[in-house]
């Protein structure tokens, strides 16, 4: 892992945690590629730009607050996995759901290229999702 690809990803999480969609945007190269259980309502393969923009990234803000609690990064090379502790609080009720994730992230240049989510428990994300 080159000194700075785990900076690069924790601008990511920063840029979440602050809901600063243009800091997200700019830490992801434009042919950018996240991959969501296809279980959830933002689940799929999603490239570029704009399809994170309208897929995932406004779907989930306009439903909960996102914050990255805690992560931690770990591997080398250009692909590596981040542990995070994803916090979720609903817009409309208030409720809140803290989740463990793991990321597998790759970097390319200065900026993050790939990125494969997994929570660890789907089922009650979307449990959360419904009721909330």
């Amino acid at each position: 892992m080159s000194p700075h690809s785990s900076t690069y990803v924790q601008q990511i999480f920063d840029a979440v945690s602050r809901e600063d969609i243009t800091a997200f945007l700019a830490g992801v190269t434009d042919d950018i590629e996240i991959i969501e259980p296809a279980s959830l309502p933002v689940g799929g393969v999603h490239k570029g730009h704009e399809a994170v923009l309208q897929k995932i990234l406004k779907v989930m803000g306009r439903k909960f607050k996102v914050r990255i609690l805690r992560s931690t990064i770990l591997g080398e090379g250009p692909t590596f996995a981040a542990c995070a502790d994803v916090q979720f609080t609903s817009r409309s009720t208030g409720n809140v759901l803290e989740m463990p994730y793991v990321e597998l992230h790759t970097v390319r240049g200065n900026k993050v290229c790939r990125m494969d989510i997994y929570p660890q428990d789907t089922q009650r994300l979307m449990e959360f999702w419904n009721a909330n």
